[in-house]
């Protein structure tokens, strides 16, 4: 076990059931109706899984020391709320049924890594209340919860553009987004901070945003410590990297009719040089289509067999 689990292994987990749910899915199933640790084995599996996205080192890790997880009826889906040792999260049995979800596993795993994350990120508060901004922490918990591969099947898929009068800010899933965008493509970004997969590792600006908010109220400006560039200039370049991503598509379109009319075109001319019986014109005609279809396989690495064939002859 390493440092990052023994930091996590700190922490006094609790589990607590109300009278109203007690005989609910997310009591009987998940929590072994608070009494046989099935509860606290869930919840420190993903407290780790947390800890280790967001920290390096476990100098870095916030001074929680205790939380507590409530079982209870309410309207809603689940929240976080205490101080900086001690915290409570609560989870909504109301929400939490296989009558709602088709995947209850996966609904309710999302949403303990998001809501574990507010219990182990920092939020400004130095003096006083937090400081951050509410966007940046929601889309922090839910970026957390991508990289987990927990993602609903509701949300906004990450390739579809933003609407129009989104702001960087609008959290949760939209602000992930955005900075998943920002660890892959600021100026800052390193090779080291991206994997093979495309995940970004807990030495990327975002998490280096996170962990300013440890010693520093909130200010848009830590965006061009971290990132090396105004958050209103990054979001810019976010929102072009979808009409690049739409030019490139029509531009592929455009290849892919190109490619239709051109073999459409050598089949006539397949058809034509082969009903000839005359070596001469056989011969004129394959010299004419030579560099043209040499081009065209160079441009377009076709297999295609009516363009090989017509190559090849």
């Amino acid at each position: 076990m390493d440092s990052r689990d023994k930091t996590t292994d700190s922490i006094v987990v609790t589990i607590e059931i109300d009278e109203l749910s007690r005989s609910s899915d997310l009591a009987t199933e998940y929590f072994g109706g608070g009494g046989d640790g099935t509860g606290e084995l869930l919840v420190r599996r993903f407290l780790q899984l947390v800890g280790a996205s967001l920290y390096a080192f476990e100098d870095e890790y916030p001074p929680v020391q205790t939380l507590k997880v409530v079982v209870a009826a309410f309207d809603g889906v689940a929240d976080t709320s205490g101080t900086k040792t001690d915290k409570t999260l609560r989870l909504s049995a109301s929400y939490f049924t296989h009558a709602r979800h088709t995947d209850l596993d996966h609904e309710l795993h999302g949403v303990i890594v998001h809501e574990l994350v507010h219990v182990l990120q920092y939020d400004g508060s130095i003096d006083a209340g937090a400081t951050a901004n509410g966007g940046f922490i929601e889309g922090l918990a839910d970026y957390v919860r991508i990289t987990a591969g927990l993602a609903p099947g509701h949300w906004r898929p990450e390739s579809q553009p933003p609407a129009s009068n989104d702001k960087w800010d609008r959290g949760y899933e939209h602000t992930a987004y955005f900075l998943r965008w920002v660890d892959r493509n600021s100026p800052s970004n390193t090779a080291s901070n991206t994997s093979s997969t495309g995940n970004v590792s807990n030495t990327a600006a975002t998490f280096k945003l996170n962990l300013l908010l440890r010693d520093l109220v909130w200010d848009d400006a830590l965006f061009e410590i971290v990132a090396g560039a105004p958050v209103n200039q990054l979001w810019r370049g976010y929102l072009a990297s979808f009409i690049d991503a739409e030019t490139k598509a029509a531009d592929a379109n455009v290849l892919a009719n190109d490619h239709a009319v051109f073999t459409a075109d050598l089949r006539s001319l397949l058809s034509i040089a082969e009903s000839q019986k005359d070596p001469l014109f056989l011969g004129r005609m394959r010299a004419s289509i030579a560099r043209p279809l040499r081009e065209y396989l160079l441009l377009f690495n076709s297999d295609d067999e009516i363009v090989r064939r017509g190559y090849e002859k």
